[in-house]
C-alpha cells in the first residue's frame, strides 16, 4: 500500500522513477496531483496515496427546462438553492429561462470561486522551510467564494489567516479557506452558496487578492492536494 507520507521531489527525478521506488501506478500519481504534463519540479511534494478525498466535481445531472419553470421551482425540485443553481449555470440575476435548454443539477463538488485562477502551488516549500498546505485561488477582490459541497460551516479570524472558514462537508471533507474580504453564510450550508468573498487579509495583506484554500480527509489528517478536483471543477 503506498505510503501517507509526501514524497518531497529531488533533482532529475521522473515521474515514472518516483512511481516506479514507490510502488504507485504512474498514472494514479499523475492524477493525484493534478500532473498533465509528466514533469516534476524539485521541491514540489507528491501525494503517493490515492485521494481518498470523494472528489467528483463532474458529478452533475441536468434538467430540461419546462414552460413556465423557474429557478427556484427547479431548485426545490432538486432539493439545492437558487443561488447554486445560478452559480452552476452561470445564469445572472433577472435573466429569464429559456423552455428547452438544459440546466446543470449538481450532486458533485463546485468551483469554490468560479472564474478564478491557480496554478499546482499545494506542498511548495516556503522560505522558512514550511511547505504550502493548500492552493492559492486568485480572483478580484470581492469576487463571491461559494461552498463547493454541502455542510456545517465555521468562521473566525486568525493572525496569519485573517477571514478564513472551516468547512465539514457533507462529503465526510474538511474544507479551510482564508485571506477573504468578508464573510457570507455561516451554519448549515448548501452547495453553492455564497460563503465570503476574495480579499487579502492577515498575512496576505498586500499581495494579489486569493482564497488559500486546502482540503483535509479528516479533522486531523494533513492536506490533501486539492488541485486536481479544481481543475475538474473550474475549467
Amino acid at each position: 500500500m503506498p505510503s501517507e507520507t509526501p514524497h518531497i521531489v529531488r533533482a532529475g527525478e521522473t515521474l515514472s522513477g518516483v512511481a516506479a521506488a514507490h510502488g504507485v501506478d504512474p498514472n494514479v500519481l499523475a492524477r493525484s496531483n493534478g500532473i498533465t504534463n509528466g514533469r516534476l519540479t524539485a521541491g514540489v511534494r507528491l501525494q503517493l496515496a490515492p485521494l481518498r478525498v470523494p472528489f467528483d466535481p463532474s458529478a452533475a445531472g441536468t434538467h430540461v427546462i419546462a414552460a413556465g419553470e423557474s429557478v427556484a421551482s427547479i431548485a426545490k425540485a432538486h432539493g439545492t438553492t437558487v443561488e447554486g443553481l445560478m452559480n452552476l449555470n452561470h445564469i445572472h440575476a433577472g435573466e429569464s429561462l429559456e423552455a428547452g435548454q438544459s440546466m446543470r443539477i449538481s450532486s458533485g463538488w463546485l468551483c469554490p470561486v468560479p472564474g478564478a485562477q491557480f496554478a499546482n502551488d499545494w506542498g511548495w516549500v516556503k522560505h522558512d522551510g514550511r511547505t504550502h498546505e493548500g492552493v492559492d485561488v486568485f480572483a478580484n477582490h470581492g469576487a463571491a467564494i461559494v461552498a463547493p459541497v454541502a455542510g456545517h460551516l465555521h468562521q473566525d479570524e486568525g493572525p496569519s489567516g485573517g477571514l478564513q472558514f472551516t468547512l465539514w462537508g457533507d462529503d465526510g471533507v474538511v474544507y479551510f479557506g482564508s485571506h477573504m474580504d468578508s464573510f457570507g453564510a455561516s451554519g448549515d450550508v448548501s452547495a453553492g452558496e455564497t460563503i465570503g468573498t476574495i480579499g487579502s487579509t492577515g498575512n496576505a495583506a498586500g499581495t494579489s487578492p486569493h482564497l488559500h484554500f486546502e482540503v483535509h480527509t479528516s479533522p486531523t489528517d494533513r492536506t490533501a492536494n486539492p488541485y486536481p478536483a479544481l481543475v475538474a471543477a473550474c475549467k
